[in-house]
């Protein structure tokens, strides 16, 4: 499972490459029942969820890493970013104010 259209809701993983699997689905879905609202039992795949602070633009469902030095995260952005030394987990929610709080799926 990956992350919806909104903060909170999950949806199937489409292509291995580009989507960053959040949770395992515990149930069977129909055709039918594949719709959206339709609510199922999931694991989250992690260690924790832990509030991060912001220092750049964080946004849903993006692998964060640390800004620097500075004890805050950030999105892994491009692969030149000299930043990106290791992926601390994926963001669970967004913000582009430095200082805010952010839910993080620690890896």
């Amino acid at each position: 499972m990956k992350f919806g259209a909104n903060n909170d809701t999950l949806t199937a993983v489409t292509a291995a490459d580009d989507d960053h699997a959040v949770a395992l689905s515990m149930e069977a879905l129909t055709a039918g029942q594949n719709v959206a609202g339709t609510r199922i039992n999931v694991r989250m795949l992690g260690n924790a969820v832990l509030p991060m602070v912001v220092g750049a633009a964080v946004t849903l469902g993006t692998k964060v890493t640390c800004q620097g030095t500075t004890g805050r995260i950030k999105d892994i952005g491009a692969a030149a970013n000299t930043d990106a030394r290791q992926i601390i987990g994926i963001a669970l929610g967004a913000s582009s104010t430095a200082g805010d709080l952010v839910p993080v799926l620690i890896k």
